[in-house]
């Protein structure tokens, strides 16, 4: 690996007027090589080598550059390891760790985990306290256990002893340089489309994707008369960082045009049963039931499903895709009826009664999963607080049977479930002391119920959500009775897990909730704020949770229902009533 050589500072420089080398690694030649490989491919329409992204590329040059598209991280996440900490750097360590924290975290989903001493292996990126001059021996995920990945410099005593006069600015400033390689970002001024005065102190290893134009404000520019941008991240800085690792800016806000008519106390439903489409569902404020389709390339189009008092204005609406080419929608009617409806491409929608009135209760919820490709599953609350369920058959007839006797829930809750794996079922509903419950069925035997929150842990009035990322994992989550989002995972082997996602008065206790998984690695959820803000939670394997407000306060009565969908991995949608009575459509792309 061929390093460059750093000369020590004048002992009377001026710090804004440092230029020092801060990228240790690889060679222009090389990397030439690299942008042409990519180039190629692209061209050829073969995958590029990083986690599904796809970007525009331009010609390859001996100096084009700003990112590594090899070193981009899978998920906003990386562990960070000490190499050698002692109680006598832990200042200066917690001085850097609060300047990532300040600046590429602050403003993107990417966290920084960790930060302990390094084990034997592992550890992610590796930090080694030296005085030397300050690099990286690689970009992003190319520090991966690499052993002095990173160094540091806290003394500044044979490496630049200006910053003797300023060792906490300095020590900042660097890290924030630093940890932009461990992000993936290269030298600003290693780009060809740079000044070529600034092209003239390209060091480092290049990179090969130009996310935004030249930067001469960056804090990855030497060019830039203000050394390292005093460690302030520019506005091309932060466009750059969310562009690959998302953040609340990476979301647009859409309202769909169906005029003021959604119901502020009902459900509403989302599937994608092909991935360049998505259907919705919402109960009008008249006990409708409408629907939209939206097809990619073309507009969100709109239609009736079921006429003006056809649905409880209160209680829960749910949908499935179970093969590619049919979709099926249940829903609370207004005298406590189960209607369903059934559509086949190239067919009509076509309605059913599943149960009839006063089967349930016509202000909770119903939910419904396929866990193979001919057989449906749907769960309701009764009239009575019974758990009730039915179950089809290709071939076959619907079969009704009591899951849960009288009492057993709230009749204002949610209810929801998954299939884990093609011979299990789960469900979980609250109970009617505000207790969660939940009941599995494994093929060949019966349904078992067991209670994984006690009395008073969830809102009698909220609802509850659930996904499986993973077939050995199920994750579950519920509004609390004070307003907290209460959240519990099992693996496989193990037991029920319990934790607090977001504290007390954080969500609306008689608002909805919703989560997706799009891709293994991660979670998403989201629920009505106690202020009808949009709030949003994600989770990342190896990373902690990560909270912020999709949607300010207002934007949706605290009654509202929302519903979320990922038609393809790298999208996300959710959709909500807004209060003034319209759906809203809040939409992510990792692009």
């Amino acid at each position: 690996m061929r390093k460059f050589k750093t000369a020590q500072l004048p002992l009377l420089a001026v710090l804004c007027a440092l230029s020092v080398n801060m990228l240790f690694f690889g060679g222009t030649s090389a990397n030439l090589s690299t942008a042409r490989q990519v180039g190629k491919a692209m061209a050829q329409g073969n995958p590029t080598p990083a986690s599904g992204l796809v970007p525009t590329i331009s010609a390859p040059s001996d100096n084009y550059a700003y990112a590594m598209l090899q070193g981009i991280w899978k998920s906003p996440t990386a562990g960070v390891c000490w190499e050698n900490p002692d109680t006598s750097n832990q200042l200066e360590r917690n001085w850097v760790r609060q300047a990532v924290a300040n600046t590429w975290e602050a403003v993107s989903a990417f966290t920084f985990t960790g930060w302990d001493r390094c084990p034997t292996s592992g550890g992610g990126i590796r930090i080694n306290i030296a005085d030397v001059g300050p690099h990286t021996k690689g970009l992003g995920n190319q520090l991966n256990d690499v052993p002095s990945g990173m160094v540091l410099n806290f003394a500044f005593t044979s490496w630049s002893p200006v910053c003797q006069n300023n060792r906490q600015f300095c020590i900042e400033v660097i890290a924030v340089h630093e940890f932009g390689h461990a992000l993936g970002f290269a030298h600003e001024q290693n780009r060809g489309d740079a000044p070529q005065a600034c092209q003239l102190q390209a060091q480092g290893t290049n990179g090969n994707w130009m996310i935004t134009d030249y930067d001469p404000d960056s804090v990855m520019n030497y060019c830039n008369p203000n050394w390292n941008n005093a460690g302030i991240l520019s506005a091309r800085d932060i466009q750059a960082v969310q562009f690959l690792y998302r953040s609340r800016s990476g979301w647009r806000p859409v309202t769909l045009d169906y005029g003021t008519n959604a119901a502020q106390g009902a459900g509403i439903a989302a599937v994608s049963r092909i991935p360049n489409a998505m259907e919705l569902w919402w109960i009008g404020s008249n006990g409708s039931v409408q629907g939209a389709f939206w097809y990619e390339g073309g507009q969100w189009t709109r239609y009736e499903l079921a006429p003006a008092g056809s649905a409880s204005t209160t209680a829960g609406i749910t949908a499935i895709s179970r093969v590619p080419n049919s979709m099926e929608l249940w829903w609370i009617g207004s005298n406590g009826s189960v209607q369903g409806a059934f559509w086949y491409e190239g067919g009509q929608w076509t309605r059913y009664e599943l149960a009839p009135a006063g089967s349930a209760s016509t202000t909770a919820g119903i939910t419904a999963v396929s866990r193979v490709p001919n057989s449906l599953e749907v769960w309701w609350i009764g009239n009575n607080g019974s758990v009730q369920d039915a179950f089809w058959y290709e071939g076959g007839q619907w079969a009704r049977f009591e899951l849960a006797p009288a009492g057993s829930a709230s009749t204002t809750a949610g209810i929801t479930a998954v299939s884990r794996i093609p011979n299990a079922l789960e469900a979980w509903w609250i109970g009617a002391n505000g207790s969660v419950e939940g009941a599995f069925w494994y093929e060949g035997g019966q349904w078992s119920r067991y209670t994984i929150a006690p009395r008073g842990s969830a809102s009698p009035q909220g609802t509850i959500t659930a996904v499986s990322r993973a077939p050995n994992a199920m994750e579950l989550w519920w509004i609390g009775s004070n307003g907290s989002v209460q959240g519990a995972f099992w693996y496989e082997g193990g037991l029920w897990t319990r934790y607090e996602l977001a504290p007390a008065g954080s969500a609306s206790n008689v608002g909805k909730i919703t989560a997706i998984s799009r891709i293994p690695n991660s979670l998403e959820v989201w629920w009505i704020g106690a202020n009808g803000s949009i709030q949003d939670g994600f989770w990342y394997d190896g990373g902690g949770w990560r909270l912020f407000e999709l949607s300010p306060a207002n934007s949706a009565r605290n009654t509202g229902a929302i519903a979320a969908v990922s038609r393809i991995p790298d999208s996300m949608e959710i959709f909500y009533i807004a209060s003034t009575g319209q759906i809203r459509d809040w939409f992510w792309y990792v692009r």
